[in-house]
């Protein structure tokens, strides 16, 4: 895992959000902040150089999947590797759309802490592919 920085985690809710800041630090990554909205999680991005973004489909306004386009769409960010977690679902009625807009990993919930450091693993690799986890 080629983690050497903060790594963000956005989630509206805020318990799920320390569950997974617990399954990275299990994994070796201490360094984690946390968002629940999305000005606060711009600001992050804005403050902060993130080494990692993962981030729950369903947040509010926008989904995690439209973050993905705005960090992809700026300069200074479109480098971050991100991961969108969704539900086996979720995830389900969006693959194609995923699929087709070259989102990297999509993690399906509930998950394990080696099924996110596989995860990790795949988006920070020199030679990244979309992996549907």
């Amino acid at each position: 895992m080629q983690i050497t920085g903060p790594v963000l985690v956005v989630d509206a809710n805020n318990v799920m959000a320390r569950i997974v800041a617990e399954r990275l630090g299990q994994i070796g990554l201490k360094d984690v902040q946390t968002s629940t909205n999305l000005r606060n999680t711009l600001t992050h991005l804005e403050s902060t150089k993130f080494a990692l973004v993962i981030s729950e489909y369903d947040t509010h306004p926008l989904t995690g999947f439209d973050l993905w386009r705005i960090i992809t769409g700026r300069e200074e960010w479109n480098s971050i590797p991100f991961i969108l977690m969704a539900d086996e679902e979720r995830k389900r009625a969006n693959i194609s759309r995923f699929e087709e807009a070259g989102l990297p990993v999509v993690l399906a919930k509930p998950f394990s802490a080696d099924q996110l450091a596989s995860s990790i693993e795949l988006v920070t690799s020199s030679n990244p592919f979309s992996a549907f986890v």
